[in-house]
């Protein structure tokens, strides 16, 4: 997501990391302390959550809500500052033990959905024991990333501060493991010391009582804690510290959860995410990626250009070894973006293991002067992309507009291009009519998907956007509006010659062939085919033509229905519960949303 100016009430955080050393609290019980605070601008952090391999959507969901509750409490951000976003269906994994090569496929795939919907940071959420069953990594091992360049993360469902602590490593903050000499030493030699943990007056060395405690120690206001008990004095430590994670299921009442922030992290969070000024108005952005290896091989993928008004994390050039340079049609150099790269695997409660592999994939600004795209190790040039003078046209052939489905859909387009470049695809859908978008599919080379649609959520805003690049030019077409609604029981309406005009469902959704019109005098012909009323007065009347009148308004996305049981109203339960109601005065109310002009 773009990065935005948010304020930030840092003075309470600061007390979870200073105690309550200075601060007198006459009425525990009153739960409200009085302090003055200072006030910064931080910019926004990204994060775009996907669920992998064989997780259920509910222990995704749980992952997501605890894993964003850690983050939210320990980095410096505000109430709105943490953006969050995911994609609807899980990544599809090879079966048997996933090798080095594997994994850093999947980390990419995971990376690439998360800028294809305009995130910074990837998080695959896996189920509990996932890494000890499906890698040859430690077992204790919880989560995992690769080197601190690469953005994406794995992290097992179970887990509270293990997202927070990989993406701890990652550039801009680059903290270190607290809980080994070793590994510690070998962080801090890498070319970006570390800012945490550290005892100058050892000669840049861990911290020995970071180390003794697995993670810095630190306290925190009992008030402020909500992973466990404790009390003003109980000494918990860093998140950059080893793996204490319990199941998440079993944090109340417990004390086996000691993670929280120490204040020189907090400090350094608060250093990289203090907001310096506006951010500069850019071109569309370029997806790049590429795979590298320790033998100087770079394999560059199909890049991507999203259109201006996409919101993308641009890459700041950082100096390094590696390097993109963009050069125009006179072979003039545009853009030197330099960057360092780590072949390592960083495993949250395991090692850090040296790669053969690794790989990187950013967003650069692009505009049409752009002709060469070239990536160099030092002053070698490794990889070379040309502009091809003509973009792929793609055109998607199935209607979609006002369908329904619940299960599945099937989309087929046609893209060609003029100069006979390879062409491959990124498949995306949107649930808030374009608002915003997740990857389904990226690099992806048929003209057709099924899409498992069992688990999206209920919406008559979607919409699937299709782009189409020859490596570079990208084309793009997207679909006009259509639902997803999975209602199991449905009180159909029927017209005349037998064929359904509209549906009640027990989902709280509303599907009708015709349009609606509310606040309606409309009196129904002889020809109707459903009604409603009250004192022989129509309150809700459906035609033939499967239009729907109502006298009063139409309010969807209602989070309880209630209805009075001395009234006349019109009611759809589903186990008991109330999810549609049309009241004797023609007020309709759903838990869902209605479809106009649909297929029922």
């Amino acid at each position: 997501m773009g990065r935005k100016n948010r304020f930030l009430l840092i003075g309470i955080i600061l007390i979870l990391i200073q105690g309550v050393i200075a601060i007198s609290d006459n009425n525990p019980s009153n739960n409200v302390i009085n302090i003055t605070v200072n006030v910064v601008e931080t910019e926004n952090v990204s994060i775009y959550y996907v669920p992998v391999d064989d997780i259920t959507k509910s222990e995704f969901n749980d992952a997501k809500i605890n894993l964003t509750n850690f983050f939210n409490n320990t980095y410096p951000v505000s109430d709105n500052g943490l953006v969050v976003g995911q994609a609807e269906t899980n990544i599809n994994v090879k079966q048997g033990i996933l090798n080095e090569e594997d994994r850093v496929s999947l980390l990419l795939d995971i990376q690439e959905k998360a800028i294809q919907a305009g995130f910074k940071y990837g998080v695959g959420i896996v189920r509990k024991n996932w890494i000890q069953d499906r890698t040859d990594l430690s077992p204790d091992t919880t989560g995992f990333t690769h080197g601190r360049v690469t953005y994406p993360a794995i992290v097992e469902s179970e887990q509270t501060k293990t997202m927070a602590h990989e993406i701890g490593h990652k550039k801009p903050f680059n903290l270190c493991e607290e809980y080994s000499f070793t590994l510690w030493d070998r962080q801090d030699n890498d070319g970006t010391y570390c800012p945490n943990a550290v005892n100058t007056s050892a000669g840049r060395k861990l911290n020995s009582t970071c180390f003794a405690n697995s993670g810095c120690p630190t306290t925190t206001i009992p008030k402020l804690y909500n992973f466990g008990d404790i009390n003003e004095t109980s000494e918990l430590r860093n998140f950059m510290g080893s793996s204490d994670d319990p199941d998440s299921k079993e944090f109340e009442d417990s004390l086996f959860f000691q993670s929280w922030i120490s204040r020189d992290t907090y400090k350094v969070l608060l250093k990289e995410l203090n907001e310096t000024g506006e951010e500069e108005e850019k071109d569309s952005c370029l997806i790049v990626s590429a795979i590298f290896d320790i033998f100087g091989t770079i394999t560059a993928n199909p890049f991507y250009i999203l259109t201006s008004g996409t919101l993308c994390e641009f890459f700041e050039s950082e100096g390094g070894e590696f390097s993109v340079r963009t050069f125009d049609n006179q072979s003039s150099l545009r853009q030197n973006i330099s960057f360092n790269l780590e072949f390592a695997e960083y495993a949250d409660g395991g090692n850090i293991t040296p790669l053969n592999t690794t790989f990187a994939i950013f967003a650069i600004p692009f505009n049409e002067s752009v002709k060469t795209i070239n990536f160099f190790q030092n002053e070698t040039l490794k990889s070379q992309r040309n502009v091809t003078p003509n973009t792929p046209t793609i055109n998607i052939t199935t209607q979609l507009q006002n369908q329904v489905f619940d299960k599945s859909l099937t989309i087929s387009w046609n893209a060609s291009d003029l100069d006979n470049d390879t062409i491959n695809y990124a498949v995306l859908i949107s649930s808030d009519n374009g608002n915003t978008f997740s990857t389904l599919e990226i690099d992806y080379s048929n003209k057709s998907l099924i899409i498992n649609s069992t688990n999206f959520i209920n919406s008559n805003q979607y919409k699937i956007k299709i782009l189409a690049t020859d490596g570079i030019n990208t084309g793009n077409d997207t679909t006009e509006i259509f639902s997803i609604y999975h209602d199991q029981n449905k009180f159909a309406i029927k017209n005349s010659s037998g064929a359904n005009i509209a549906w009640f469902g027990d989902a709280g959704n509303i599907v009708i062939k015709g349009k609606l019109e509310q606040n309606s005098n409309f009196q129904a012909t002889d020809n109707f085919a459903f009604k409603i009323r009250n004192n022989l007065n129509d309150v809700l009347i459906i035609e033939n033509n499967g239009s729907m009148y109502i006298d009063g308004t139409l309010a969807e996305n209602q989070a309880v229905i209630t209805s009075d049981i001395n009234r006349n109203n019109f009611v759809v339960k589903n186990s008991g519960a109330l999810v549609a109601n049309v009241n004797e005065t023609g007020y309709v109310f759903l838990k869902g949303t209605i479809t106009q002009n649909g297929n029922p």
